[in-house]
C-alpha cells in the first residue's frame, strides 16, 4: 500500500512563507545560519613602530582557483575576510602609500574560524619581500578561538587510522569527544561529547543537518554507516562551546564538514580498500570461539574536480560504493527435525485449507548477508564577479541493511500476546520469512552564496533541502505466528523443551516507514567597523515528520505447542486496528525560527570581546487528538505540544594575549545553548492518543465475547487481505478496552543548557609544541523527564505491610494495566515534561606537535562528571520511563548519566619518510585508553510494584541486623555469600542507603590503531598511494597490554547497563527481603569490539 507524505505545513497561512522570503532578502545585514561553511582572514597592519597602517589595501587570491577578494584596513589597522573558501592556500599582499607590498603565501583558512595574519610595513625605502610558509608558523595560536573546538585539515584527516575510513574515527579526535561503541563497530559508534547523548549533537555538511532527526539510529546518524566519504572532505571541525551566536541546534557537539572544490587543475582519484577474516582476529568466547566469523567488506570509488571555465566555474564530483558480506548470526534455537517437520507440514496444510499461497521460508535460510551502501555528490562553484561567489551541491546515501529479527533470540521470547495464556519460553528463532530488510535514502540539495557589497559589507545566505526516508521491505505479507513448546538445541548447545519459532512477517514490520522533509535557509551579514565586526541574522528549519509503524495491524497468533499449531488451535489472538478516518501514518511537523545579533570588538591586538544574542522561536502547529476519556479519567490532557515556545540565548566570549608575541592565550566564554530532541518522543504522543486506533485480543482465558481466537485457517481464508494488510475498522471495535497513552506537557521546551568554558593556551617553540589545558562546564537549563501517570501509591491493607518501605522506597498498587491503576480504563500513561537539573564539569590538558622535521604527536587527557536525571538513550518515551535504574520512581533523581565517561587519554604519533624522491611514507599510531561505562545494580523482579522488570535500585543493609531488612529468604549459606558479594563489589560503600545508578565503571578499555601510507609517484602528475590501516593493533601486539574489551550484557541500546541482583520482597512489616543464589552476570569479552583486523587500500591520484 503506498502512503502518500503530505506537509504538515502546507496548511499554514501563505503570508508566513512570504513573510519569511522576505525577511531573507531584506533584512540580510541581520541574517545567520546554524552551520558553518566558509571561513575568514583577520589581522592587523601596522608599521615598524607598532601605529597602524589605516585605508591600506589587502588582497588575498584563493592560489588553486585564482578566486581574488580585497579589503582595506580600517583606522585601526585591521582587516577582515568573511565566507573564504576554507583551506588554500592562499596568497595575501598588502599595498599602502609610503610602505613597501608585502606577500604572504601558503596561508592556509580554517572552517568557521577567524585565521590572524598580521602584516608588519616597512617604509617605502626599504626593500622587503616575506613570505609565510604555514609550516614555520604551525605553533602560532590561534587569535580567533574562543570556545573549546578542534579542526581537522586535508592532512591531519588523511593521517588518521580508520575502521572503513569512518566519520566517527575522526570526530574521537576531539578531547572532549568519546566513541561509544555499538556492537563493536566502529561506523555504528555513538558520539558522546561531555557526557552527553549523542542524539543531542548537530551534525552538518556543507551547512545542511544529516543526523538523525526522527531518533531511533543509535549512532545519531540518519545513514547506515558513514554520511559522508572522506576522500570529499577539505575539513571538519568539532566544537562543544561555539559561541558565535550563527550556531545553534545542539546541547551535544557542533560538528560541521565541508567538502571539497573543484580547482583550476583537472585533479581526480581512484580508490578502493578491502578486509576480510582472513585478516582479522578469531573469536574470543561463545560457540565461535577459535573461529574467524566471515566478513568481507569492499569499498570504492572515485573523485573529479576541475575547471568548467578557468577562474570562473568549476566542479567536483564523487561515487562510492560500500559493500560487506558476512555470516548470518547464530540462530538462538535449532529446532529439532521432528518438531520442524511438524510445523512445516501443518503450514503446507493450512496453506491449502485456506487457499492462500505463499512461502513461509526455511529455517537457517540467513545465508550470507549482504550489506550496500552506495553515495554520490556533485559540487558546482561559481565566480560570478569578483565580489559573488556561489557554491551547490547535491548528494544523495543510499543503504540497504538486512535484519534478522528474533532469530537468533537466547532467552525469553518477548512480546506474548498473553502472558497466562503462553508457556514461558528460554530460547527462540524464526523462519526466514520473519527476516526484513531496511532501506535508507537520504537527498541533499544545497546552496551557499558569498557577496562582498563594500570593503565593510559582506553577506552570506543558505539553502538547503534534506529528504530522508526509511524503508522496511519484507519477503511476505502475512500475520506473525509464533509457536510455543518447541524441542530442540538452544544456542549455548543445551537440549531445551520448552523454545518458540515464529513465521510470517515480523510484528514491528506491520507497516514500518518513516519519511523527514527538512528545508533551512538563512543569511548572516557582517558589517566592519573600526575595531568591530557586527553580525546578526536569522536563520529558519522547517521539517515534516511522517512516520508509519502499525505493529501488529497484520495480527499475531500464539501457539502454546507444536500440538496445537497442527491442530490449529490458538491460545490467543491479536490485531491493531485504526478507526476509518483516522491518518494511518502519525503527522507531525517542526519549525525553529531564529534571529540574532553579535558584536565583536578588538578592543587591542591582544583583547578581543564577543557578546550577542540569539532568539528561537518553535513552530510546530499539529497538536495530538484530543482523548475527552483522559481529561475526565486523571484531569489530564493529552493534546500538548511544543508550539509557539520561544528562548533567549545571550553568549560572550574572550580571547586574551598574556604578552604581545602571543606566546600565551586565555579564552573562554559562557552561553546558553537550545538543542534538539530526538523528535521520536514527541511523535509518540501523536501515535499514541487512544484515539482513532483500537487492538482486539482474543483468547481462552478470557471472557466473553473475546474467548475464541479464530483459527490461522479461517483468518487467512476469510479475513486478511494481503492488498490491504493494515487493520482498518468503521469504527472502534472495544472503546472499553485499556490503551497506552504518551503525552506531552503543553509548551514543553526542547533541551537547553547553560555552558561556559575557560582555557589556556601556551606555545613552546624551543621544543615545538602547544600545551593547552581547559575545562568546560554545562548546566542544565531544560531536559525532558518521563513519568507514568497511571500509577498510584501502594493502597495498604492488612497484609501489604506499609505504603514506603523501612528502606524508604516508595511502592506502588500495581502496573499500569493492573486493577491497582490509577485510572482502569488505560495502560500505562506516559507524559514527557521540562526539569532543570543535570550538570557535567570536563577537564582536558592537550599537548599538540604539528608536523615539523617529519614529526608530529598529539597528547590529551580528559577527565569529566556528567549528572542528570534520565539520559534518554531508547527510542520511545515509554522505554525513557522504564528503562531508567530508580529507587523512587517517577522522582527526579540525579545521578551519573549513561554516557559519562570518567577518565580518557589519547595520543598519536606520526612521523613521514622519504626513501627517495616522491616515495613518501607516513606511518601513524593512535592510542586510546579510556574508562568504561558505567552500570547499576538492581534487582531482578518488580519490587516497588510499578510494573517494571529489573530497573529497582539496590538497597545495601549495614549487616545481617540491619532493621529494614529481613533475611527470611535465604539460608544461612546464600547469606554468607551474599555479605562476601556486597563487600566484594564495592556496594558496601553504600550500606545504610541504596546505590545510585551508575555509581559503577566497567573495566578500562585499552586500544591502540595503526596506519601506514606509501606514495608511489608513476608519472607526473600520476601516483599512487597504498594504505593499511590497523584496527586493534595493540591487542594483535599484545594481549597483556591491550587486553580484550569487556562488557555487561544487561544493556538496551548499549546504555543502560546493569548487574542484576536477585529478587526482593516487602513483608507484612515492611522490610525488604532479599534473596541471593549466586552473584550477578558480570562483564564478557566483547568478540567484536575486541577484534583486530586489518584493512588494505589503495588510491590513484591524477
Amino acid at each position: 500500500m503506498k502512503l502518500p507524505h503530505p506537509s504538515t505545513h502546507s496548511a499554514r497561512p501563505l503570508f508566513l512563507r512570504v513573510a519569511a522570503c522576505f525577511l531573507a532578502c531584506a533584512l540580510a545585514p541581520f541574517a545567520g545560519a546554524q552551520g558553518v561553511v566558509s571561513s575568514g582572514l583577520t589581522g592587523t597592519v601596522r608599521d615598524t613602530n607598532g601605529k597602524p597602517v589605516a585605508n591600506a589595501t589587502v588582497n588575498a587570491v584563493h592560489t588553486p582557483t585564482g578566486t581574488a577578494y580585497s579589503a582595506t584596513s580600517t583606522e585601526s589597522g585591521r582587516y577582515n575576510f568573511r565566507g573564504l573558501v576554507v583551506g588554500g592556500p592562499y596568497t595575501v599582499s598588502v599595498t599602502a602609500g609610503g610602505f613597501k607590498g608585502v606577500e604572504r603565501t601558503d596561508v592556509m583558512t580554517a572552517l568557521g574560524q577567524d585565521v590572524d595574519v598580521p602584516f608588519v610595513l616597512e617604509p617605502s625605502s626599504v626593500v622587503v619581500m616575506e613570505k609565510f610558509m604555514v609550516k614555520d608558523q604551525v605553533l602560532a595560536l590561534d587569535a580567533g578561538a574562543m570556545g573549546a573546538a578542534s579542526l581537522l585539515d586535508r592532512d591531519r584527516l588523511l593521517l588518521q587510522p580508520t575502521a572503513q575510513r569512518s566519520f566517527a574515527d575522526l570526530a574521537r579526535t576531539n578531547a572532549m569527544v568519546t566513541l561509544r561503541n555499538v556492537f563493536g563497530d566502529r561506523q555504528e559508534g555513538m558520539l558522546a561529547a561531555v557526557g552527553t547523548n549523542n542524539r543531542f549533537n548537530s551534525v552538518m555538511l556543507d551547512g545542511a543537518r544529516i543526523n538523525d532527526q526522527f531518533g531511533l539510529n543509535a549512532s545519531g546518524l540518519q545513514s547506515f554507516f558513514n554520511p559522508l566519504s572522506i576522500e570529499t572532505v577539505e575539513q571538519f571541525s568539532i566544537s562543544v562551546s561555539p559561541f558565535d551566536v550563527r550556531q545553534s541546534g545542539f546541547t551535544g557537539a557542533a560538528v560541521n564538514a565541508v567538502t571539497r572544490s573543484g580547482t583550476n587543475q583537472f585533479k581526480g582519484s581512484l580508490y578502493g580498500y578491502y578486509s576480510d577474516q582472513k585478516y582479522a582476529a578469531k573469536d574470543l568466547v561463545g560457540g565461535t570461539a577459535g573461529t574467524r566469523p566471515f566478513d568481507e567488506r569492499r569499498t570504492w570509488g572515485a573523485t573529479l574536480g576541475g575547471p568548467i571555465l578557468k577562474n570562473r566555474l568549476f566542479f567536483f564530483g564523487n561515487y562510492e560504493k560500500f559493500h560487506r558480506e558476512q555470516t548470518a548470526p547464530t540462530p538462538g534455537l535449532t529446532p529439532s527435525t521432528t518438531d520442524l517437520t511438524a510445523i512445516n507440514n501443518a503450514i503446507n496444510a493450512i496453506k491449502t485449507a485456506s487457499g492462500k499461497s505463499f512461502d513461509q521460508g526455511t529455517f537457517g535460510g540467513a545465508g550470507v548477508i549482504v550489506t550496500e551502501e552506495e553515495k554520490k555528490l556533485y559540487k558546482l562553484d561559481w565566480n560570478i564577479t569578483k565580489d559573488h561567489r556561489l557554491s551547490v551541491r547535491y548528494n544523495e546515501t543510499v543503504g540497504t541493511l538486512p535484519q534478522f529479527g528474533r532469530y537468533s533470540v537466547f532467552g525469553s521470547f518477548a512480546n506474548p500476546i498473553l502472558s497466562a495464556a503462553i508457556p514461558t519460553t528460554s530460547a527462540g528463532t524464526v523462519l526466514s520469512s520473519n527476516f526484513y530488510a531496511q532501506i535508507r535514502t537520504e537527498e541533499v540539495y544545497a546552496g551557499t552564496l558569498n557577496s562582498q557589497w563594500t570593503p565593510d559589507f559582506k553577506t552570506e545566505f543558505k539553502y538547503a533541502k534534506t529528504s530522508y526516508e526509511q524503508l522496511t521491505t519484507n519477503p511476505v505479507v502475512l500475520p506473525e505466528v509464533r509457536i510455543m513448546g518447541v524441542s530442540g538445541i538452544n544456542s549455548a548447545g543445551a537440549n531445551i523443551t520448552n523454545g518458540v519459532l515464529a513465521w510470517g512477517m515480523e510484528q514491528f514490520r506491520h507497516g514500518n516507514i518513516i519519511r523527514v522533509n527538512t528545508e533551512s535557509y538563512s543569511g548572516n551579514a557582517d558589517y566592519f567597523w573600526k575595531n568591530f565586526t557586527f553580525t546578526g541574522g536569522f536563520d529558519r528549519e522547517e521539517s515534516d515528520f511522517f512516520n508509519l509503524f502499525r505493529a501488529s495491524s497484520y495480527g499475531i497468533f500464539d501457539y502454546a505447542s507444536v500440538a496445537d499449531f497442527v491442530a490449529d488451535r490458538p491460545a490467543a489472538f491479536s490485531r491493531a486496528f485504526y478507526v476509518q478516518g483516522t491518518p494511518a501514518a502519525d503527522l507531525s511537523s517542526f519549525s525553529n525560527t531564529g534571529v540574532f545579533g553579535q558584536a565583536k570588538w578588538e578592543i587591542t591586538p591582544r583583547l578581543t570581546l564577543t557578546g550577542g544574542i540569539r532568539t528561537d522561536l518553535v513552530d510546530s502547529p499539529t497538536r495530538p487528538p484530543l482523548n475527552q476519556a483522559l481529561v475526565t479519567a486523571l484531569g489530564v490532557r493529552n493534546d500538548g505540544n511544543i508550539d509557539g515556545v520561544q528562548t533567549f540565548s545571550p553568549r560572550v566570549a574572550f580571547n586574551w594575549a598574556v604578552d604581545s608575541e602571543r606566546s600565551m592565550q586565555l579564552r573562554g566564554g559562557l552561553g546558553h545553548f537550545v538543542g534538539r530532541a530526538p523528535w521520536v518522543f514527541i511523535s509518540n504522543a501523536y501515535g499514541n492518543s487512544g484515539v482513532g486506533r483500537f487492538s482486539i485480543t482474543q483468547s481462552s482465558i478470557l471472557g466473553a465475547p473475546n474467548n475464541t481466537p479464530p483459527t490461522l485457517t479461517n483468518y487467512l481464508r476469510n479475513t486478511f487481505d494481503p492488498a490491504n494488510p493494515i487493520g482498518v475498522a468503521p469504527t472502534d471495535g472495544d472503546p472499553t478496552a485499556r490503551r497506552g497513552i504518551a503525552l506531552l506537557q503543553d509548551g514543553l521546551k526542547l533541551p537547553s543548557v547553560w555552558r561556559g568554558s575557560l582555557a589556556v593556551d601556551r606555545k613552546v617553540p624551543g621544543i615545538g609544541i602547544n600545551v593547552s589545558a581547559e575545562a568546560v562546564f554545562t548546566r542544565t537549563d531544560k531536559s525532558f523527564f518521563t513519568d507514568n501517570m497511571n500509577i498510584k501509591p501502594l493502597v495498604v491493607t492488612a497484609t501489604s505491610g506499609p505504603a514506603v518501605g523501612l528502606d524508604g522506597r516508595q511502592r506502588f498498587n500495581g502496573a499500569s494495566n493492573s486493577a491497582g491503576a490509577a485510572s482502569t480504563l488505560f495502560n500505562e500513561v506516559i507524559r514527557v515534561r521540562n526539569i532543570g537539573d543535570g550538570r557535567t564539569a570536563y577537564y582536558s590538558l592537550t599537548i599538540d606537535r604539528p608536523m615539523k622535521n617529519n614529526w608530529a604527536y598529539n597528547l590529551s587527557y580528559t577527565t569529566g562528571r556528567s549528572r542528570e536525571a534520565q539520559s534518554f538513550g531508547q527510542t520511545v518515551a515509554l522505554d525513557g520511563w522504564s528503562r531508567n535504574a530508580v529507587f523512587n520512581q517517577n522522582s527526579i533523581e540525579v545521578a551519573r548519566s549513561d554516557f559519562e565517561i570518567r577518565h580518557r587519554l589519547q595520543t598519536s604519533v606520526s612521523r613521514q619518510f622519504e626513501w627517495a624522491k616522491g616515495w613518501k611514507m607516513k606511518t601513524s599510531l593512535y592510542y586510546e585508553g579510556r574508562s568504561g561505562n558505567p552500570y547499576s545494580y538492581t534487582y531482578n523482579n518488580d519490587v516497588n510494584g510499578d510494573g517494571v522488570t529489573t530497573n529497582d535500585l539496590v538497597y545495601v543493609p549495614t549487616g545481617p541486623t540491619d532493621p529494614k531488612i529481613s533475611l527470611a529468604g535465604m539460608n544461612s549459606a546464600q547469606q554468607a555469600a551474599y555479605f562476601d558479594f556486597l563487600a566484594t563489589s564495592g556496594l558496601n560503600k553504600f550500606a545504610g542507603t541504596f546505590a545510585p545508578r551508575n555509581a559503577f565503571i566497567q573495566p578500562w578499555i585499552n586500544q591502540l590503531d595503526l596506519k601506514i601510507t606509501q606514495r608511489i609517484p608513476i608519472y607526473q602528475p600520476v601516483e599512487v598511494e597504498i594504505f593499511m590501516d590497523f584496527v586493534n593493533f595493540g591487542f594483535w601486539l599484545s594481549r597483556q597490554y591491550f587486553g580484550d574489551v569487556k562488557l555487561l550484557t544487561n544493556t538496551n541500546n548499549a546504555v543502560y547497563y546493569r548487574r542484576i541482583m536477585g529478587n526482593a520482597t516487602y513483608n507484612a512489616n515492611g522490610q525488604l527481603v532479599p534473596t541471593y543464589t549466586a552473584a550477578p552476570a558480570g562483564v564478557v569479552i566483547d568478540n567484536n569490539a575486541s577484534r583486530w583486523r586489518v584493512q588494505f587500500g589503495a588510491t590513484v591520484r591524477f
